[in-house]
């Protein structure tokens, strides 16, 4: 195979036929490929990508009355990274107070994305324009300038503003086929001076449509509206139309929790002095928010070049074909199996099972699902079937497969066919012949044929000489010497179980008399507490005076010690320490390995 007829094989639709032998290693190339693809469009087209480091100024609002507040705003996107705080911002006729920054993260598609908004707070002396002039910031290493800003003050009241939140309903495309898939996005809009404190999953009515469910939202820019700075939520779905007609989507729905400023800063204004706090009081109101209606003109699909066996697919879609298994030895009435992919964009709920492009010659099975990842019908998508088919007729290959579809960019009915696969069909095997004398062998597999009359001679009543179940006739003569040698290793192993339960027995018994008597128990039951895991400090030097007063009781008379000992001396007195001196934080930690091991050579050097 050389490396022109490779890379073609490599390509979707390649016609090329490939000797068994590659297949396997171009699949595994396949597949490296496609890996390699998605790791580069996670890199390129990932959040983390696009965003990073993004700076960008605001001012909200940009035309205030005089002695009402402004807030200007320098937002960072993209990677956690070092801010630099800007000196302060001076503007003739202007007074600024700030900044006060406010920090937040986000994931999406396993990428965290940082988010930090420096923000001042405005407002002028007298009317007129004031220009904020570009900063200068550091992120991260970089030095960023930001926008130049204008703020118009003027001497009567200014525009109208409301903080009321907002919601959007928008269909990408409003003119498109029955079936097709366009996104629909559902954005909720918050005011900067208002605080979001929980929200609902959007909904909408779904008759005569398939909207896809909403996924979690994501990060989005701020947006301007008549001239005050709102946050966004966006959802971002899909939807098809089921039927022909002007359709109306919507409107959408969006249950929210939202907290206002109250009082005098709810209008904008400022206390005397100088504009508001930022730690102002706050009104909590729960919003149900309602979108506008879309309409949309919903196209029946041509009936001009529409295949036979086209089955309401809507889309882009590839196919191919592969052997579900290696096929061996193949015969006239052999099974074989056949995975067939569909991958592509698109409706892949109307998508059905492709079908042999010739039939002639095999008999097919119903299909099954196997695999499949649908998504929104906006990204790439997959689904496999599992094709079982049974040859009635030698053949050198199987069929291609064939999928019909219509693609709404060009509006036209297109069909992608998989190549044939090789194997080898041979022909079924023959049945013996008769021998002249012989009685023909009975075929059974007649439902009318006669059941065997069952012969003493037959094999099926035959017994065999000797059985793998367990006899019950009398035992060999050799069997009882068999029994003997089994009893010696079983009474050895009853015998040392026996002697660990005495023993434990009598030291069971004998901490309990001491118990009774009023006098610390053994020495080496002590030291068995020692092996206890995770002791602390406290526990550990409790033990350790338990120890050494059962050393001194339990020792034989005239052997006691007559002088003191320091190292004992010093566990005594740390003991003190643990217990009685208040020193809780370090009483109450493990004890290091290091001090265990020391402390315990200690105690069993005292032992001795």
């Amino acid at each position: 195979m050389n490396f022109s007829m490779m890379i073609s094989a490599l390509l979707p639709g390649q016609k090329w036929r490939v000797p068994p032998a590659h297949r396997r290693p171009l699949h595994q190339i396949r597949l490296l490929l496609a890996s390699v693809t998605a790791s580069l469009a996670t890199l390129v087209f990932s959040p983390s990508g696009l965003m990073a480091q993004q700076v960008s100024a605001t001012l909200s609002p940009a035309i205030v009355a005089q002695g009402q507040v402004a807030e200007y705003a320098i937002t960072y996107e993209g990677p956690q990274v070092n801010i630099e705080q800007p000196e302060s911002i001076e503007v003739p006729g202007l007074e600024i107070q700030g900044p006060q920054s406010q920090q937040s993260f986000s994931r999406i598609n396993n990428v965290t994305l940082y988010r930090v908004e420096l923000m001042w707070q405005i407002m002028a002396s007298a009317p007129g324009r004031y220009t904020i002039p570009a900063q200068t910031l550091n992120f991260g290493g970089r030095t960023y300038t930001t926008n130049e800003l204008t703020l118009e003050v003027r001497d009567g009241p200014a525009p109208t503003s409301s903080m009321e939140p907002l919601l959007r309903l928008t269909v990408a495309k409003t003119d498109l086929y029955v079936g097709e898939v366009t996104p629909v996005t559902i954005t909720a809009l918050f005011h900067r001076r208002t605080q979001l404190r929980n929200y609902d999953h959007p909904k909408m009515p779904r008759e005569n449509f398939v909207v896809k469910r909403f996924p979690p939202p994501g990060p989005a820019p701020s947006v301007e509206v008549n001239g005050e700075r709102f946050q966004p939520v966006q959802f971002s779905s899909s939807l098809s139309a089921l039927r022909e007609g002007d359709l109306v989507v919507g409107p959408a729905t969006l249950e929210s929790v939202v907290d206002f400023p109250a009082g005098q800063d709810a209008g904008g204004g400022g206390r005397p002095g100088f504009p508001q706090s930022f730690f102002q009081r706050m009104n909590t109101r729960q919003l149900t928010l309602t979108s506008e209606a879309v309409t949309l003109k919903v196209k029946p699909l041509p009936t001009a070049g529409k295949p036979a066996d086209f089955a309401g697919a809507v889309g882009q879609f590839t196919l191919m074909s592969r052997l579900a298994q290696p096929p061996g030895e193949l015969r006239v009435g052999d099974p074989v199996a056949v995975d067939l992919i569909v991958t592509g964009e698109g409706n892949f709920d109307s998508l059905s099972s492709p079908l042999p492009a010739q039939s002639e010659g095999w008999k097919q099975y119903p299909s099954k699902v196997v695999q499949e990842y649908r998504g929104t019908g906006l990204e790439p998508g997959s689904q496999m079937w599992n094709q079982v088919i049974v040859p009635q007729q030698p053949a050198n290959e199987i069929p291609a497969f064939a999928l019909s579809f219509f693609d709404p960019a060009t509006g036209t009915y297109q069909t992608v066919v998989s190549p044939p696969l090789p194997v080898r069909v041979l022909p079924a095997e023959e049945k013996p012949a008769v021998v002249a004398g012989e009685a023909p062998a009975q075929d059974f597999s007649v439902v009318d044929a006669a059941l065997p009359e069952e012969q003493l001679n037959d094999i099926l009543t035959l017994r065999p000489e000797s059985s793998p179940w367990v006899s019950l006739q009398t035992a060999p003569s050799g069997a009882s010497l068999w029994w003997a040698a089994q009893a010696v290793p079983a009474a050895a192993l009853l015998a040392i179980i026996g002697l660990g339960w005495s023993r434990h027995h009598r030291r069971r018994q004998t901490a309990r008399r001491l118990a009774l008597e009023g006098r610390p128990r053994l020495p080496a039951d002590v030291r068995r507490d020692f092996q206890r895991p995770h002791l602390t400090r406290r526990e550990f030097y409790t033990l350790a005076r338990e120890f050494i007063e059962s050393i001194d009781h339990h020792q034989p008379s005239g052997t006691q010690r007559a002088t003191p000992h320091p190292e004992r001396d010093a566990l005594l007195a740390r003991q003190s320490l643990y217990c009685y001196a208040g020193a809780e934080a370090e009483a109450a930690a493990p004890i290091p390995p290091t001090e265990f091991a020391e402390s315990l050579d200690t105690l069993d050097s005292l032992a001795r």
